[in-house]
């Protein structure tokens, strides 16, 4: 079985009458014989391994979190805010030596997205030299991407990868819970967000490739503004459209820095506010009511990120957004006999 040795560090403090808190946690966790496949084990072999427990990682991290409550005369407020940070590595995964050091998975985060570098897209006039570039074993086209050549051994393969941005969990995650009473009324929201997190959109994903099975209808608007045509070749972020550049075997449905998102994002999740009748006023009615409270709420108010295409909350496995993350309000009425 995998087994971890975990090591936490914790401390709890209150000050101002204990209107401000402190919680800090630290902590280290290292983990080995977890269980995974040889790959240093020749194909002449030609057989298939059982897994073994040999994979080493450690985990190291810290969360904290501040609140602080007060009051001045009828008004009483609150603020709660929370940030985590944890960072992992690969210490051991039995792998195959690299010809070069940028290729290496050891020593990288779990999940570390390796890509290809683009170098802008393949002009007309270039299509007539293709010597002066690397090769990159297809016949290219005006407006498809052109990648460069890390290793400089004049073609584009996949030891033109490299280790770049942040695997699909996030190594930030922060929060913030405040609010308010006065005389009756009442409000409270919180504001979620992450930051040190990427979204690797797949070849197969219709941002990618909007011609491919299934995608014929799933166009969208920025897709076609930001496309490269010879009028836009100075300022295009997207790929000519054309059938023969998103042919399976191209290399413009590899995974490169175009198509590595920032997917760090800062979310109002819900915010309520509420009125609640004086129960003096309640108990002069005579009508057997002990409180009323009137509110209205609402879920996934405002998002602030830098994708155009689906809910950042949403992982690298669910990136083709068939239902929309929805806004949600509600209105209620709480009465207690």
């Amino acid at each position: 079985w995998e087994k971890a040795r975990k090591q936490n560090y914790g401390i709890d403090m209150r000050f101002a009458d204990g209107k401000l808190g402190i919680n800090a946690d630290f902590f280290y966790e290292y983990r080995d014989n977890i269980l995974t496949t040889r790959n240093t084990v020749p194909g002449i072999i030609a057989i298939s391994l059982p897994a073994v427990n040999i994979g080493e990682v450690e985990n190291r991290g810290y969360e904290i979190e501040l609140t602080w409550r007060d009051k001045i005369k009828n008004f009483t407020y609150f603020i709660r805010p929370n940030m985590s940070f944890s960072r992992n590595k690969v210490l051991f995964k039995d792998e195959v030596p690299k010809p070069f050091p940028y290729l290496t998975e050891t020593g990288q985060r779990v999940g570390q997205p390796f890509v290809y570098i683009t170098d802008g897209f393949w002009l007309p006039e270039e299509l007539t030299r293709l010597s002066d570039f690397p090769d990159h074993l297809i016949i290219p086209i005006a407006g498809a991407w052109r990648f460069k050549d890390l290793n400089n051994d004049k073609k584009i393969d996949s030891y033109d990868r490299q280790a770049l941005g942040y695997p699909d969990y996030p190594e930030y995650i922060f929060s913030t819970t405040l609010g308010f009473s006065f005389k009756g009324f009442d409000f409270s929201m919180l504001w979620t967000g992450v930051t040190n997190v990427s979204r690797l959109l797949s070849a197969n994903s219709q941002f990618l490739n909007p011609f491919g099975p299934g995608n014929s209808a799933s166009l969208l608007q920025y897709m076609v503004d930001e496309r490269w045509t010879p009028e836009t070749a100075a300022t295009a972020t997207f790929p000519s459209f054309s059938l023969k550049l998103w042919d399976s075997n191209a290399l413009n449905t590899r995974e490169s820095d175009w198509s590595l998102k920032d997917g760090s994002y800062l979310r109002l999740k819900n915010a309520e506010i509420g009125y609640t009748i004086d129960p003096a006023f309640l108990k002069r009615l005579r009508f057997g009511i002990s409180s009323v409270r009137i509110y209205t709420n609402g879920y996934n108010l405002l998002t602030f990120d830098k994708l155009k295409f689906y809910d950042p909350e949403a992982k690298t496995s669910d990136l083709n957004p068939y239902y929309p993350l929805m806004q949600i309000y509600n209105f209620g009425l709480n009465v207690t006999f």
